[in-house]
């Protein structure tokens, strides 16, 4: 079964749900544990396997992290690139 990675996936998970419908298994990644992401963690301090994931995809919402954090957005989606291209997917969707 081909696996997706959803990084930054709060409430919605809305890339997880077309995975699934396509067959894929999802794992979701979010910093926040109130949208119960299966993995809660900042995606700057998360390591994947390479070429365990066929796709990984995000939707970083830069309004809320600004809101939360220090207003560093451009680090998450560096993190973002940097995942997708340590894991040497398949496919990366933005």
């Amino acid at each position: 079964m081909p696996r997706c990675l959803e990084l930054c996936c709060g409430e919605n998970s809305s890339w997880s749900k077309a995975a699934k419908e396509l067959g894929y298994e999802t794992t979701t990644v979010d910093w926040n544990e109130k949208v119960c992401p299966d993995i809660c963690c900042d995606v700057r301090d998360l390591e994947v396997p390479e070429g365990f994931y066929d796709v990984i995809c995000g939707s970083p919402d830069c309004r809320e992290f600004r809101a939360w954090k220090t207003g560093d957005v451009d680090s998450v989606l560096k993190a973002c690139v940097r995942l997708c291209k340590k894991a040497k997917c398949l496919g990366v969707l933005e």
